[in-house]
C-alpha cells in the first residue's frame, strides 16, 4: 500500500507539471493532465475497496472497544487542536453535496459498530 501513495504522488505531479505546461503555451499538455487524472481516480478507487473491505475489517478485529473509543476521541483532539472544529463534518458534508449532485451511492458504517467516519 505504500507503493500506492508513491504512485499518487507521481500522479499528482503530473497533474500539477501539466497544469504548469498548459499555462505555458502548450496546449497538448491538457492530455497528459487527464491521463493522470484518470490514472489517479483508478488507483483512489483502488486505494479505497482495499480500505473499506480489507484493512479496515482487520482494524476493527484487532481493536477492542476500548481502542476504538480512544481512538475517536484522538481523532476529534487533532481535529479540534489542529484544523478547527467541525471540519470534519465540513468535508462529509461536501462528499455528501457531491455525492447527491453527481448521482453516487454514499457509503454507510460498516456493521458492527465501525467508528470510521460515518460512526461518529
Amino acid at each position: 500500500m505504500l507503493h500506492e501513495h508513491e504512485l499518487g504522488r507521481q500522479h499528482v505531479r503530473g497533474m500539477s507539471d501539466s497544469v504548469a505546461a498548459v499555462r505555458g503555451g502548450d496546449a497538448t499538455a491538457a492530455r497528459g493532465f487527464v491521463e493522470h487524472a484518470q490514472a489517479f481516480i483508478a488507483l483512489l478507487r483502488e486505494r479505497i475497496q482495499k480500505e473499506d473491505h480489507f484493512l479496515f475489517s482487520m482494524a476493527d478485529q484487532a481493536f477492542t472497544p476500548t481502542d476504538q473509543q480512544q481512538l475517536l476521541e484522538a481523532f476529534g483532539r487533532v481535529e479540534a487542536e489542529h484544523m478547527g472544529k467541525g471540519t470534519h463534518e465540513k468535508y462529509v458534508r461536501i462528499a455528501d453535496e457531491l455525492a447527491a449532485r453527481f448521482n453516487v451511492a454514499r457509503a454507510e458504517p460498516a456493521a458492527g459498530g465501525c467508528q470510521g467516519c460515518r460512526g461518529r
